[in-house]
């Protein structure tokens, strides 16, 4: 039988073996179609029955995540080649994009319920690393459908067939993007819930100072045991999907921490807040000379709203006494929380 290795020949824009041209009867073109999708959907179902998400496969051994992705990329390419080898004037080119513009987008339309139901599996069977590749995945699938979606509207030429072609591809394309988004947003949660234990371990009570320049242990255990194996692992997948997450992760990890601050009414001194910053500065230093940091997104990681806030916030923090103008001139919309955070056993609220 045939598979999708059977399309071959220049630029891969052959279908069976065969250019695609006006002389063929519908007849034909949907045999060769439907070998081409049925192919395509093969390889699709293999994919995610074997990706284990970096988990291990039933062998034993570990397969890293991507194989859905890439094999969605590696199966649309082939659709827009064979569409794009006939003339979008002929009815050949309009009919051939049209129906693979259709068949390609039921398809990926699983692939995406197949992303989707993934999360379900969290944290029974599927961890932050599964997580993280999923995520990889949902942009290499978003990717090809994009660049699948411009080659086939380019080929298409007019009539119904290449019009729901076009609506198709559409489509399938908004769901992946929206995908991407929740799918950005879930693994950012699982971050912040894995973080909750560690961030627990901290006393409402920041009237001391720290132990020298070293950072709290609270600090290292976020690095360490979070921010560290996140940052590794998202390096692992898609190169979009890192530029997408990795200056989330640090981002995510501060609002966690100012906001556990607040929801747990802390206490803080001015050698509190000397210390919080000094832990703070300690994790800006990780990001600047950490190995695991990929120095092209250093820069990302390390600027951003996130860091806007904790400035402002350090400034309520830090100053030894407070004038009421500097706390109604602060951009913060929760300054007045921040001053009730200010500890009133070692320093003046207001000069």
């Amino acid at each position: 039988g045939r598979g999708m290795g059977c399309l071959q020949g220049p630029g891969g824009r052959l279908l069976g073996g065969v250019a695609v041209s006006s002389a063929w009867s519908r007849e034909a073109l949907l045999v060769e179609g439907e070998c081409l999708m049925g192919a395509f959907g093969t390889k699709l179902s293999d994919a995610m029955a074997k990706d284990t998400l970096g988990g291990p496969s039933p062998g034993g051994a570990v397969r890293e995540g991507g194989h859905v992705g890439m094999c969605a990329g590696v199966g649309l390419e082939i659709c827009a080649s064979v569409a794009s080898s006939s003339s979008s004037s002929s009815w050949a080119g309009g009919w051939a994009a049209g129906y693979l513009g259709v068949r390609a987008a039921l398809l990926l339309g699983g692939v995406l319920n197949w992303i989707q139901r993934q999360t379900n599996l969290y944290p029974r069977t599927r961890g932050l690393r599964s997580m993280c590749f999923l995520h990889s995945d949902a942009i290499k699938v978003y990717a090809a459908i994009g660049s699948a979606r411009g080659a086939l509207h380019a080929s298409a030429g007019a009539g119904p067939e290449a019009e729901a072609g076009r609506r198709a591809m559409e489509r399938v394309l908004a769901a992946s993007e929206k995908l991407v988004e929740d799918l950005t947003g879930y693994v950012l949660s699982r971050i912040v819930e894995a973080g909750e234990p560690i961030l627990t371990t901290l006393k409402g009570d920041w009237t001391s100072a720290g132990i020298g320049d070293a950072p709290g242990e609270y600090m290292r255990r976020l690095i360490d045991e979070l921010v560290s194996p996140a940052i590794e692992c998202i390096g692992l997948g898609d190169k979009s999907s890192g530029e997408i997450l990795m200056p989330k992760v640090v981002s995510t990890v501060i609002d966690a921490l100012l906001d556990h601050l607040q929801k747990t009414r802390a206490r803080i001194s001015v050698q509190g807040a000397e210390r919080l910053k000094g832990d703070l500065d300690h994790l800006r230093e990780w990001v600047r000379t950490s190995p695991t940091v990929p120095a092209a997104h250093r820069n990302a990681m390390l600027s951003g709203p996130v860091f806007v806030r904790l400035e402002n916030v350090m400034q309520l923090l830090l100053a030894p006494r407070l004038a009421a103008d500097a706390v109604s001139a602060s951009p913060l919309p929760d300054a007045q929380e921040w001053v009730a955070r200010r500890s009133r056993k070692k320093r003046a609220l207001f000069c």
